[in-house]
């Protein structure tokens, strides 16, 4: 989908993806892969120079730009930003039937997000670089390990590895400044809040099933489950 208008930047989305998947090894070892992803593109919300919206003119924000790099900072601009959003995803398993009826299988589940924020108030005109990139990855990973016996009851073993990493990435690491001038407030530098701010998580966990068959129609099942959890 593409939306392009004079008066606005543009919007753009698009999906892609696909699935393969069949025998490595006949009636022992299968594989299945699934990927997809979404590019999106939208625009930014706010003003910007040259628009017929309240803001700062194109003089103003040079001389603010000069005064930055008089002493160090880096310069931006006041022109239409576009915030982008991709999104992929692929999922992958591995199926093997061994000996002694006992099934492996191995899956594996890979996310991955960035979102680009951005925006202009009546009163607060961001340059360019005082967005930030918020990018999140989630990588999940199963391994399930399943065994039947001859008096109909089975073993159950699951381990899963499980990893969350969120960003927030500043479009540039110099302090946030303000300069305020004509009633609004002209903003350089880093967004205050993205700078060194991130999240880790990393969890394990460990369970075990065993089934028995109890007459016809009742099963029992006993186990154990244990969980690691991390963050940073």
């Amino acid at each position: 989908y593409t939306r392009t208008q004079p008066y606005i930047t543009n919007y753009k989305q698009s999906q892609g993806g696909f699935n393969i998947g069949g025998p490595l090894i006949q009636n022992k070892a299968l594989y299945f892969i699934a990927a997809e992803w979404q590019p999106r593109t939208s625009p930014a919300t706010g003003t910007y120079l040259g628009s017929s919206l309240p803001g700062p003119n194109q003089a103003t924000v040079d001389q603010v730009n000069q005064a930055l790099a008089a002493y160090g900072m880096p310069t931006g601009s006041g022109a239409l930003v576009n915030n982008g959003n991709p999104l992929a995803n692929v999922f992958g398993r591995l199926d093997f039937n061994l000996s002694h009826n006992t099934q492996l299988v191995i899956r594996d589940n890979y996310g991955r997000a960035v979102q680009d924020i951005f925006s202009r108030t009546a009163s607060a005109f961001s340059l360019d670089n005082n967005g930030y990139h918020f990018t999140s990855k989630k990588n999940a990973a199963v391994a399930q390990l399943r065994t039947l016996f001859d008096n109909g009851s089975f073993n159950e073993l699951l381990l899963n590895y499980e990893t969350i990493r969120d960003r927030r990435n500043p479009s540039t690491l110099a302090p946030q400044v303000t300069v305020y001038d004509g009633g609004y407030g002209i903003i350089d530098g880093a967004e205050r809040s993205s700078q060194g701010n991130q999240l880790d998580q990393d969890l394990i966990e460990l369970t075990d099933n065993y089934t028995i068959p109890v007459g016809a129609a009742h099963r029992v099942t006993g186990g154990a489950s244990g969980e690691w959890y991390k963050v940073r």
